[in-house]
């Protein structure tokens, strides 16, 4: 039973609704039915956008090989436990999410607390998960500094790190759902995209703030395994 108005999370769950009530108090009672099993609380508010995400992409399959960056505080891993997990009991999925902030473990999803660009989480997939990912999800984004302009080269040069990373560990036929932030230098980083694959498409979903600038790069299919050299943002980011 929800006393909410009809609209909010729901839609984004394509919840359906069954029956309504009007109350002696001026309020109404809404019956909603679920299309599938899931929790009764959300971990991020973010949860809503990654369920449009996978609702128009279809990239959350059983038996993929899934990494996690920046995964805290487990939106995605959220998503992925109730729409692979939960309606597959016997699914081969394997999920790895990764975040240097400690985040509380979300069903069958192994988490670890380590960095993205240090030498451990390298070393820990050279020798642990040595086979190449099917789909890579990203929401990282670094610490901002206070200065608009270095804060937004350095979210679009951890984008790029991302790019890099996955042209050299996605499958060939793998995808990767990127987070960004719209800016002066996102055309940079969209044209490395293109050149890595066969598919980047820009997609905003309905359940993003209209006012911000946030937005998400859907890549699909690998042109070849890895990208050639290239200077990164870094050098062009004003000195402080």
């Amino acid at each position: 039973r929800d006393r909410s108005p009809s609209r909010g999370l729901g839609d984004v769950y394509k919840r359906q609704l069954v029956s309504k009530t009007d109350n002696e108090d001026g309020t109404h009672t809404f019956h909603w039915r679920e299309n599938f099993p899931m929790v009764s609380y959300l971990i991020s508010f973010a949860v809503g956008e990654y369920v449009q995400i996978d609702d128009k992409y279809k990239l959350l399959k059983p038996g993929k090989r899934i990494l996690e960056l920046g995964s805290y505080p487990g939106g995605w891993s959220q998503v992925i436990n109730e729409r692979v997990f939960l309606k597959n009991r016997n699914s081969r999925t394997s999920v790895l999410a990764i975040d240097i902030k400690k985040m509380d473990s979300v069903g069958s999803i192994f988490f670890m607390e380590v960095s993205f660009l240090s030498k451990r989480f390298n070393n820990i997939l050279n020798q642990t998960y040595k086979e190449n990912f099917d789909l890579i999800l990203s929401d990282m984004a670094p610490n901002t500094m206070g200065h608009k302009q270095t804060d937004h080269l350095r979210i679009i040069t951890l984008c790029e790190q991302v790019l890099d990373f996955s042209a050299k560990k996605l499958n060939k036929k793998g995808s990767l759902i990127l987070k960004f932030f719209r800016g002066a230098e996102d055309k940079d980083m969209i044209s490395l995209a293109m050149s890595i694959f066969l598919s980047a498409k820009q997609y905003k979903p309905k359940a993003s703030n209209s006012d911000s600038s946030e937005m998400y790069l859907i890549c699909s299919c690998l042109l070849y395994t890895s990208p050639s050299p290239r200077d990164g943002l870094l050098s062009r980011m004003p000195s402080s």
